[in-house]
């Protein structure tokens, strides 16, 4: 994919953690990055290396911290109380045409199906495997439908929908059990992650 036509612009990674995303981006691509996290100790990290950081939720950023290209939000919207909120402020920030990408757990995935079923029959045991995939600091999940109109209801045109594979390695958990989860994720259409464009109408 060409990503040419990011030179020189704008990027805001919210939730940017210790900066590496936003970083790694600047250096492929040649973005303007900015993070903002509300972790302090993860804000401290980034700049540190570098990143021009801000610790705090979104809304807390400068007015001046507007108009961006492009904004990413990963691993984010399941932990906050009002997404649709988030989402707005996502849109506020972002230049008229710019998007926003973010991913999120995709509730609709073979492996979320799979894991409410066997809760349920099990009652939740062993409770460390549901905790994994149901932790308590994921406040809600969300479907391609309800991604979609939360978007709308903030403003945003969702243009691209899809899901995509965690590779075990990437899967916090042990080595077997981060197998099976891959192996029952590749048989579904609809995978692990949920990733959306989200775009700010030019009007």
């Amino acid at each position: 994919m060409d990503m040419s036509h990011l030179q020189g612009e704008r990027h805001l990674d919210v939730g940017c953690d210790t900066g590496a995303l936003a970083l790694a981006f600047a250096r492929l691509y040649g973005t303007l990055p900015t993070g903002v996290d509300v972790s302090r100790h993860a804000i401290l990290e980034a700049l540190r290396r570098g990143l021009n950081a801000h610790h705090g939720a979104i809304d807390t950023l400068p007015d001046q911290d507007s108009n961006f290209h492009l904004i990413t939000a990963i691993d984010l919207i399941e932990h906050v109380v009002d997404p649709e909120a988030l989402l707005k402020e996502i849109g506020r920030r972002l230049r008229p045409g710019g998007v926003c990408y973010l991913e999120t757990p995709n509730i609709e995935s073979r492996v979320y199906n799979l894991g409410r079923t066997f809760a349920r029959l099990t009652r939740n045991t062993p409770a460390r495997i549901f905790e994994r995939l149901f932790p308590d600091e994921h406040i809600q999940y969300f479907s391609k439908t309800g991604l979609k109109l939360a978007s709308a209801r903030a403003g945003l045109e969702a243009v691209h929908l899809s899901s995509r594979s965690l590779r075990p390695s990437d899967i916090a958990t042990s080595a077997p059990i981060g197998l099976a989860v891959s192996a029952i994720d590749a048989t579904s259409r609809d995978r692990l992650l949920l990733c959306a464009v989200l775009r700010r109408p030019d009007r």
